[in-house]
């Protein structure tokens, strides 16, 4: 039996409300098992429906393509992991189980208004996003989102133009670090509940087909 009170506990001991607002774990059609605390119940549930939503709607495309080209192994996920980067925070779900979602909602510097951008990962994709410089990434991960070194514009300066575009260039590198954080943190955490899972002797049940809430 799956101690829900002990992963409580480990996802609100690992969350601060900034740089990782929420952890929690669902079932792919939207059965909450557990989440940190304390929470908005109501928010919960709605980010919940999106992403039981979103991650059916990339696994039915990813599940179509291997079908096309002829690419199928019972034994491999389709899809093992799902990043959404909106304006304000960038949310990653890890595949536990069949039938086990982990799913982390990080917090992100500003930035400027975006469509939601959805990367999904298989066993064959290469990590998204790529690894960023240990030292960046180090500096994010303890509280400041300034990056070390500096970005080359490409015109003189002074100049508008290069004044946006190293702005630009600074401002996608930030984002890409402070994800890089939230993904490090993310297969840590599935290291650690995965491990307490076959402990237990856990297998989350299938949910019914269609259920999402």
């Amino acid at each position: 039996m799956i101690r829900v009170k002990a992963f409580t506990k480990l996802l609100s001991d690992n969350a601060d409300g900034k740089l990782v607002r929420r952890w929690f774990m669902t079932t792919p059609n939207g059965s909450l098992l557990a989440y940190t605390s304390p929470t908005d119940i109501r928010e919960l549930r709605d980010q919940v429906a999106l992403i039981s939503m979103t991650w059916k709607e990339q696994l039915d495309l990813r599940e179509n393509d291997m079908d096309d080209e002829g690419h199928t192994d019972p034994n491999e996920p389709t899809m093992h992991t799902m990043t959404m980067e909106f304006e304000n925070r960038n949310i990653v779900v890890r595949l536990l189980q069949a039938n086990l979602l982990l799913v982390l909602e990080g917090g992100v510097p500003p930035r400027k208004p975006r469509q939601v951008q959805v990367t999904t990962e298989g066993p064959r994709d290469q990590r998204y996003p790529p690894h960023a410089d240990g030292a960046v990434s180090k500096s994010v991960e303890n509280g400041s989102t300034r990056p070390n070194g500096s970005v080359t514009a490409t015109e003189p300066p002074g100049s508008p133009s290069g004044h946006s575009e190293a702005s630009t260039t600074m401002s996608v590198r930030k984002a890409k670090n402070v994800l890089d954080v939230h993904r490090r943190k993310l297969d840590a955490m599935t290291t650690i509940i995965r491990s307490e899972l076959r402990k237990i002797h856990f297998e989350m049940p299938s949910d019914p087909e269609g259920r999402h809430f």
